[in-house]
């Protein structure tokens, strides 16, 4: 019985083979409805730093002027992207009682951008 690895392994060389034969054009058709058939999630998205520190809003397109404005919901529609991951990052700040309440409300605020965000 093959690992999943193995499988993983044959059926990347499998395609490999298949689309060396096909031209640029034919690949981008197979491409795209294979794209179109699975599930595509960005699994780490850091973009929720930006709902709270400026007027952000994913419902807007933007061009990735900085290294955040990479997503918002228009270029998700656009590039076919079905869910993401919302990473919350909150600097650790001083390791006391009073340091881990204010880690934990920042990040409170920033899972509250996300929700309100997405509503």
């Amino acid at each position: 019985m093959m690992k999943a690895n193995h499988v993983m392994k044959f059926l990347l060389g499998a395609a490999v083979i298949f689309f060396s034969g096909c031209s640029d054009e034919a690949r981008d058709k197979i491409a795209d409805v294979i794209h179109d058939k699975v599930l595509t999630v960005d699994t780490h998205v850091d973009t929720p730093l930006l709902l709270v520190s400026e007027n952000f809003d994913l419902g807007m397109r933007r061009e990735p002027k900085k290294i955040f404005y990479k997503l918002d919901f228009p270029r998700m529609e656009e590039g076919g992207l079905d869910a993401v991951f919302f990473a919350i990052f909150v600097s650790q700040g001083p390791r006391t009682p009073e340091g881990n309440e204010s880690a934990k409300q920042n990040a409170l605020k920033i899972f509250a951008a996300i929700k309100d965000s997405i509503a």
